[in-house]
């Protein structure tokens, strides 16, 4: 019994450390920030050499200074931020591109379909935030 019990121990621990190493320098942490209205719509080309682009937006309120959004990972995408002030509320989007396919997979947890990681940093420390509930739009067809 504490053959068994020390073997799932080990286990467990060797599990748990090896997610927290493979996140490659981000620390997940719940923002002081609040992120909003989370929204993505796929924008497919009309040309069929054009690759489908997908552009994910939120809000955030209440960042600080010393703290930066970098870029999202979304889909298996990663791409940086476009950053649009209005007083106090930043509009962020990011347009990925499947041309723009990422190794992050094998890195962090595999997410939903509505689900994206947000990469910030504060005080030069680099943190990531899983978003959730990310709400589909409608397609845009381009002729």
């Amino acid at each position: 019994m504490i053959k068994a019990f020390s073997i799932l121990w080990i286990a467990t621990t060797l599990l748990l450390c090896s997610n927290c190493a493979s996140n490659k320098g981000h620390s997940e942490k719940a923002p002081y920030f609040i992120i909003s209205e989370a929204n993505y719509v796929e924008i497919i080309p009309g040309e069929k050499d054009k690759a489908k682009v997908v552009k994910l937006s939120f809000t955030v309120s209440d960042l600080q200074e010393n703290s930066t959004i970098d870029s999202v990972y979304f889909r298996e995408m990663t791409s940086e931020v476009s950053i649009e002030s209005n007083n106090d509320i930043l509009l962020i989007t990011s347009e990925l591109s499947s041309d723009s396919n990422s190794d992050l997979s094998s890195d962090f947890e595999k997410l939903n379909k509505n689900e994206a990681y947000v990469f910030y940093t504060v005080n030069k420390k680099h943190y990531f935030y899983k978003l959730v509930d990310i709400i589909e739009k409608e397609r845009i067809y381009l002729p």
